[in-house]
């Protein structure tokens, strides 16, 4: 039961995460705008940490999300190299990666529920 609690908990905080980039970028709707807003660009980084971070303890408790290892590496790139992080790798992270991670999160979650 332990455990069960734990993953939720993690995949809570990856749609949690998902859902405040979703909130911080949802007036900004092309590349230049959000490239030149740092508080957007920062709150989104340090979002993508979190749920790379999350996606290290899933795989700790054996539960695998699709690309979570490109996901930790990101994160783990963000976390060391951060004064080499291209804002259009983040954007186009954001535009096609994080909608398809949120349903499969959210499918999780249900599958989760039904133990």
């Amino acid at each position: 039961m332990f455990i069960v609690h734990k993953i939720e908990k993690y995949l809570e905080d990856i749609k949690l995460s998902i859902e405040q980039i979703n909130d911080f970028v949802h007036e900004i709707y092309s590349f230049d705008t959000f490239k030149n807003n740092i508080l957007v660009k920062k709150a989104t980084e340090r979002n993508i940490e979190i749920i790379g971070e999350c996606c290290k303890r899933l795989l700790a408790n054996e539960l695998e999300l699709q690309n979570a290892k490109k996901i930790i590496s990101f994160r783990n790139f963000i976390a060391h190299e951060y004064d080499k992080v291209d804002d259009e790798i983040v954007w186009g992270i954001l535009k096609r990666h994080l909608p398809m991670l949120y349903l499969e999160v959210l499918e999780k979650l249900n599958e989760n529920k039904e133990l």
